[in-house]
């Protein structure tokens, strides 16, 4: 049996007491005992893909005192007791040491990787007296040093995607890496090694302003950006669209007519978020807010315009000319669609919008006058003078053919 804390060993103590030794002093055998001992074995993975990390370096120091049994010191408390390097595999091992408290401290990570400021404790304890090393094995996963681009519609906070980015270190931008956003509305570059970085934004959606700022940044010796191993740049874009129309009858600029002639709406456009120097397209109809449906095209004629954005904001103006003869005690609502190229971007089509809507009121009836009939029949004076020269007692009639109507009188 072996003390507490040490080895069995299984190797017999030769001695050999010679003829005519002196009993007077007992006869002393010595018989050494290995102390048990201990290792730390680490497993270094990347926290994603769990695949091994090779070069990361880490540190062994005492927690305590470490004494062996017999009470001699072997290591004080904080003393670095030993140093690891993961290889290929992201394993790394220590050499054997004094049974015993332990921190391990990452002291170095590998490049692409955020530094772990976690100590680890480790108890080397004894198992038994034929156990001569006894194996402590860690797990240690390392976030990777993570920059996400992540992009939302300004106004609706919608994520959008497809939106190219390039990220390149300083000094490298030929070396450039190009991501798409995903459905999430983001780009994640990983593994990102100390250095100066720059962000931009290298191609946007359509139908929305361009961000073309170039954001740069900082990963230092532990693999932080601003003391972060995950850093969010969050950039809104503006989507191009139409703000606002103002319907109105072009000769009155008011937004009713009278039925009975053809005649002219000015619809005056409001955009915002164009892009100068882009040329865009214009679509207006006019509709029946009633039924939703298009005038007819012999009563109005769908329009195009097509414009070069000469700022973020600008008014176009469409006319449209109306036959007014069929649309009397009607009104009339004006629908735009914006496009870029082949691709709608905006889309302004409320029935019940009154700042795009114009009306053709009923016809007045024409007053009488003199000369003319109460129903507003025009009589020539001529026969008025013949009605003045009938003699009394005398029957006669007369018809009168007016505007699509026959008026009869008579007397006895």
């Amino acid at each position: 049996q072996a003390p507490q804390g040490y080895l069995l060993s299984e190797e017999p103590l030769k001695f050999e007491i010679r003829e005519g030794h002196d009993w007077e002093e007992p006869f002393a055998v010595e018989f050494e005992n290995e102390p048990a001992k201990g290792r730390i074995c680490i497993t270094k993975t990347d926290a994603l893909s769990g695949e091994g990390i090779a070069g990361t370096e880490f540190e062994i120091r005492a927690k305590e005192e470490i004494r062996t049994p017999d009470g001699t010191l072997r290591a004080k408390k904080g003393e670095t007791v030993g140093t690891m390097i993961s290889d290929e595999n992201g394993t790394a091992c220590s050499k054997e040491l004094f049974l015993g408290q332990y921190q391990v401290l990452e002291i170095k990570q590998a490049p692409g990787y955020v530094k772990s400021e976690e100590k680890y404790d480790v108890d080397l304890n004894y198992k038994d007296q034929t156990t001569p090393v006894v194996t402590v094995d860690l797990k240690i996963e390392n976030e990777p040093t993570t920059v996400t681009a992540e992009k939302k519609d300004k106004d609706t906070q919608a994520p959008l995607a497809g939106v190219e980015f390039a990220l390149w270190q300083d000094g490298a931008e030929e070396e450039k890496e190009t991501l798409l956003t995903d459905e999430n509305g983001k780009a994640v570059f990983q593994h990102l090694s100390s250095g100066t970085y720059f962000l931009q934004e290298t191609k946007g959606l359509d139908g929305y302003l361009p961000d073309g700022e170039i954001r740069e940044f900082v990963v230092d010796e532990e693999g932080k950006i601003d003391g972060k191993g995950n850093v969010v740049f969050l950039i809104e874009n503006a989507k191009t669209k139409i703000t606002d129309t103002t319907a109105l009858w072009k000769n009155s600029k008011i937004k009713t007519t009278e039925a009975g002639e053809n005649t002219v709406v000015e619809d005056t456009v409001s955009l915002e978020n164009l892009i100068p120097g882009q040329e865009y397209r214009l679509v207006g109809r006019l509709v029946d807010p009633e039924t939703g449906e298009p005038l007819e095209e012999s009563l109005a004629q769908i329009q195009e315009k097509t414009f070069q954005a000469q700022a973020n904001a600008q008014e176009v103006v469409m006319e449209f000319e109306v036959d007014t003869r069929k649309m009397e005690g009607k009104k009339i609502v004006v629908y735009e669609t914006l496009y870029l190229g082949e691709t709608e971007i905006s889309a302004h089509e409320d029935p019940e919008d009154e700042g795009q809507t114009v009306e053709v009121k009923d016809s007045a009836p024409v007053a009488a006058k003199t000369g003319d009939s109460g129903d507003g029949v025009r009589v020539p004076t001529l026969l008025m003078a013949s009605f003045a020269s009938l003699s009394a007692g005398a029957a006669s009639v007369l018809c009168i053919r007016g505007k699509g109507k026959r008026r009869r009188k008579g007397r006895r």
